[in-house]
Parts: C-alpha cells; structure tokens; sequence
C-alpha cells in the first residue's frame, strides 16, 4: 500500500466551525489555545467537558457549531494539552491543573477524584472496570482510525507495516528500519502519555498481536497526536488518529495496519438519572442529540472522523452504554443502498459443492464487492461479484450435512450495504463412479462391453442400467462391480453410444459412464457358381451367387460384366441372389461378378468364371 500523504484542514472545513485549525505543536499565542472555548462557562446550564486530545478538535468544533446564536446552555471543552497549563471550569472558580486525556478527563467524573463542575469527558478508548464501577457510562459519536505515523518530509520508514512488524519494534525485536524494508537508521518509537486513551487502545491492539500476553513496550513517552517528536525525524514513528493525520502536513501515515475504534462522551449515570441535567445531556449527546443529526454529521466529517449511524438506521451513535461499541455502522454507511443476500448451495456430486449467490439491489445497478462464504464461522471461500452474482466450488467436501451462509461485503460501504444470506443445508453423499470399456469388432461379429462400478471407492452391488445406442436402457446385475453388456453381430456398423448408469440413493451419489464402440463395416466376400457352365445361345445363362460374411443379413447390388458390357443384374437379399445372365453370342465369355457394397460391408469380386455358349 502507498504511503498516504496528510494535509491541512481545509479552508471551508474551518468556516463551519467557526476556528482556524493549526498544527498540533502549541505554538500559538501565550496563554491563548485555539481549542479552549472563547468564553468562561457558567456556573448553571452550560456543559463543560475535558479529556481526550484524539477529539479534542472535532468536539470543539462541535461546540462552535452547537453555541452559534446561544448565550447560555452552551457546550463548552477545554482542550487536553497546551497553554495555558491551568484551565478555569466556570466562572468565579479557581482554575485547575488541565487534564490531559481520556483517562484524566474521565478521573474528574467520579470518586475519589470527582469534580461536580466537569459534565463531560471525551475519550477516545472504553470504560474500564473503574469507570465502570465509578458510574459512568459512554456515548459514541464517531469511528476513528489508529495508524502510524512518521515524518512526512523525510523517513526512513517502509511505506506499510503489518501489525506483527509494529508488535516486534514496540518490543524492541526490531531496532533499525532496514529490518522491515526501510533504509538504515535507529528506529525512534514513540508511545503516548500515561491516561491516554490513544495509549490504551494501542497497548490492547499491541497485546492482542502477542497472543493476548502483555507487555511493557521499548517506546518513548510523547505526547499524543503531537507532531513536535516525529516532523523532521526520519527515524520516528507513533501511533496516531487516523483523523488527526489529516489535519496537519507535517505527519504522514503508513500504509497496511490501521485499527479502527469508536470515540466516545462520557457522563456519569446519576446525573442521566437527573430529570434537568440528564435533558441537556441527551441533546446534546444522545441517540436524539444534536451531535448525531445532520448538523452535528457536517462538521464531524470535516473534522476527518465518521458520524456513527442513528440508531433509527441501526447505527449506535447516542446510546449511553458501559460496553465497548463493536457496531461501527457509519451515516455514510446508513446512506448506502440496502442489499439481500440470497443463497444457492447444491451438491452436483463427487464430494463437490456448489454455490452461488446472488445480491439484489432492488432494481439498481448491480452490486460491486466480494462474498464471503462460510460453514458456521468458518470462512470457506470468497469470490467477487460480477453483475451482482458471486460462484464458488469447493471440492473434497467430507460426506455428510453441510450448512451455509454468504456474507456479502461492498467494496464501498457507503454506495451498498453489507448483508447476509439464510443457512443453506446440502446434504454430500458417497461418491459413485462407473465406466465403460467396450471391444471393437467388425459387422458381423459379436461385440462386449465392460461397465465397471464403485460406490466409495468399493465395487457397487446391485444393478446398472446400460443403454446401447438410442435403444431402451436395460438392467445388467453387477458381479464383483462389473457387468457385461453383449451387442449383437447384426449391429449396423458405425459409431455406437453406450451408456451405463446407477441411479443412486440418500446417501449415494448418481453416477454414469459412457463410450463409444466403433463398429467397422465386414470385408464383403463373393462366391459365385454357375447353374450350367454350357448354355445354347438361345438360353440364358443362371448364376447363384453369395455374399459373407455370413449370419448376419446383407444387402446390395451384384452386377455380372462381360468386359465392360453388363450381362447381368441382381438384389443381394439375405446375403444370396440369383442372377439370369443375358442371352450372349456363341463362344466362350469371361464373366466378372461384383458386389458393390453397402453401410455395413465393403464391396468385392468373385473369382471370375467362364461360360461356354452353343449354337
């Protein structure tokens, strides 16, 4: 994958929220930071949150957006790191130590750290058993990425990691780039700050890459999403927003890894439970939020995060919840065209299975991305669509009940929806297999053919019906797994089709074999005798005639020359004629007997004879 190059926030990104958007580094006016509200909260209904430096940008946009036009009952969040050190909560109170990530932000809402003027803490990780136990529950609002991140003017960085590449650089297995396909130099690892909810989310994907086995990574401490440690460093690396890479130009992201997570708004239950409180909570945050409408949705995406989808459109944006979101279904997403995924599997025979599935789009253009076909959770194949269809055959499938499901996945989640097929069940039975040799011989002569069949590989019992040519198929009884089929020497010569088949069972297969037997035309022999070798020239002479091979009908033409003058005609019937001569001149004539042939025998001479005519 290529290195994807990050750039500044766009212009008309920074109108709708009403801010200019700068680089991470706080190099900003003294005692001034961009994404601290421009106003001192109240002290009665405006909401105030603190926390997690991944959305520290998008939530204060956010609240620029909510706040236009309201002079109270306003959102208000104070930005994780930064000038000045100290944030003041609410009007006429002493100002605190500003709390920098998730894990800070969200120590303010319960005890023994709990501070009554914090209503809300951003996060960019889940609530752990403390938080848990502290009472607090958590609304997300948007899918984040988590990438690495180098410096985008200069690294010595491959253009992609895998997951196993980043695991053994964080446990210090791989010191130097030129280990993983980059150019020499010391690998700078830097890991996020201590309460980080970036830090968190990374660890556990570092932990589940291991094998589940923690461990302490060989990293550098530094703060999150801050570019100060990696630009102009070819040797530094970091996790980072996918988000917050898009909006500076001094960090580019890596190709290959990327985890994706939710984002989250943490309150605490009790004050949900508050008829007054938990109302300015929930409209803010909530399923029915302004957050997770239309106005809140422009200016996430701006921010470079996806709006989780509405719960109305089967998304989780709002729910107040203490589990981990794992539905990170997007607006994008819910935008998409609805899809059914219907499944075809059949059995066709010799441990084979077929399948196909078809994705409907309801009328409009055929879906575009692959299907995943599974037995129970296990992946089995996957194949592309093509004009909204996708095929696979498995073969060696074991003998017995198989149930199926196909998984359609879009190649872009926001033009079509992902679906799922009904179990389809096949049954695979025994594979049969029959085949059929067959003797060639001449017409004439009697012909055999051989059908041998298994059933698993064995010699079947039973009966197999074999059909010769166009005729009536007939029932041969196995011996041993073999019949023999006789074809009578009368068979026309020619191509013969023989084809033998078992019919098969519950559990075994159908199976048949064919082949062709070629039968030759006879070599025609011709024997000829005269009645009387001596005939007047007043009468005319016989010839009796015979035509092989013999017992088995032939048919045809005999003529009887003198020279190149025909004498004598006759219609081969049963393989014998009987030809009366024409009347011929005193002497002595040689007579040349032939028999021209048909379809089943080749034509042929007899011997030439010799007639005396008289006066």
């Amino acid at each position: 994958m290529k290195r994807n190059r990050v750039s500044a926030i766009t212009a008309g990104a920074a109108l709708v929220v009403g801010s200019t958007l700068t680089l991470m580094s706080p190099a900003v006016a003294a005692d001034v930071n961009p994404f601290d509200p421009t106003f001192v909260p109240n002290t009665t209904d405006d909401l105030v949150g603190v926390g997690s430096d991944t959305t520290q940008i998008v939530t204060h946009d956010l609240a620029v957006a909510y706040n236009a036009g309201r002079a109270s009952g306003r959102l208000a969040s104070f930005a994780a790191d930064g000038t000045p050190a100290t944030v003041t909560l609410r009007s006429g109170l002493a100002a605190i130590t500003r709390p920098n990530g998730s894990g800070a932000g969200k120590k303010l809402l319960y005890a023994p750290d709990n501070n009554a003027n914090v209503s809300f803490a951003r996060s960019s990780s889940t609530l752990s058993p403390a938080e848990i136990t502290g009472g607090l529950k958590q609304a997300a609002f948007a899918v984040d990425g988590l990438q690495m991140a180098v410096s985008a003017s200069a690294t010595n960085a491959p253009a992609d990691l895998t997951i196993d590449q980043i695991l053994k650089i964080y446990k210090g297995e791989v010191t130097n780039w030129s280990q993983v396909g980059g150019r020499p130099g010391t690998i700078k690892a830097l890991i996020p700050q201590s309460g980080s909810g970036t830090l968190s989310f990374f660890t556990s994907q570092l932990t589940a890459a291991n094998g589940g086995i923690p461990f302490t990574p060989v990293a550098t401490s530094t703060q999150e999403h801050s570019d100060a440690d990696v630009k102009g460093d070819p040797n530094a690396i970091a996790p980072f927003s996918s988000a917050r890479t898009t909006i500076t130009s001094t960090v580019a992201a890596l190709g290959g890894w990327k985890a994706t997570r939710a984002v989250y708004n943490v309150v605490r239950t009790a004050d949900l439970a508050n008829a007054t409180v938990g109302a300015r909570l929930t409209n803010v945050f909530g399923e029915d939020g302004w957050i997770c409408g239309p106005d809140g949705r422009a200016v996430i995406e701006k921010a470079g995060f996806e709006q989780l989808a509405s719960t109305e459109d089967g998304g989780a944006c709002g729910q107040f919840v203490t589990d981990p979101v794992s539905n990170l279904k997007t607006s994008d997403q819910a935008d998409a065209v609805v899809t059914t995924t219907t499944l075809a599997a059949s059995a066709p025979g010799q441990r084979t299975v077929g399948l196909r599935a078809t994705v409907g789009t309801g009328g409009g253009a055929p879906a575009a991305g692959k299907v995943e076909f599974r037995e129970g959770d296990a992946l089995v194949g996957t194949a592309f669509t093509s004009g909204g269809v996708a095929s696979l055959t498995l073969t060696g499938v074991s003998v017995g009940t198989h149930q199926y499901t196909a998984s359609f996945v879009p190649t872009r989640v926001n033009d079509f929806a992902p679906s799922q097929s009904t179990v389809q069940q096949v049954v695979v039975k025994t594979p049969a297999a029959v085949s059929v040799t067959g003797v060639s011989a001449p017409y004439g002569k009697a012909k055999t053919v051989t059908v041998k069949a298994t059933v698993g590989g064995a010699a079947a019992t039973g009966t197999v019906r074999v059909a010769v040519g166009g005729g009536a198929a007939r029932a041969y009884t196995l011996s041993r797994g073999t019949a023999t089929v006789s074809v009578a020497a009368a068979t026309p010569a020619g191509s013969l089709r023989v084809t033998a088949s078992l019919p098969g069972s519950a559990s075994v297969d159908a199976a048949s074999g064919s082949a062709t037997l070629r039968i030759a035309k006879a070599k025609g022999a011709v024997t000829a005798k005269l009645v009387k070798a001596k005939v007047k020239a007043s009468q005319r002479g016989v010839l009796r005639v015979a035509v092989k091979p013999a017992g088995v009908p032939v048919t045809g033409k005999v003529t009887v020359k003198v020279g190149s003058k025909v004498v004598g005609r006759g219609v081969v019937r049963n393989g014998k004629v009987t030809v009366k001569l024409a009347k011929l001149k005193k002497g002595t004539h040689r007579l040349v007997v032939a028999y021209g042939g048909n379809g089943n025998v080749t034509g042929a001479k007899a011997k030439v004879l010799k007639i005396k005519v008289t006066r």
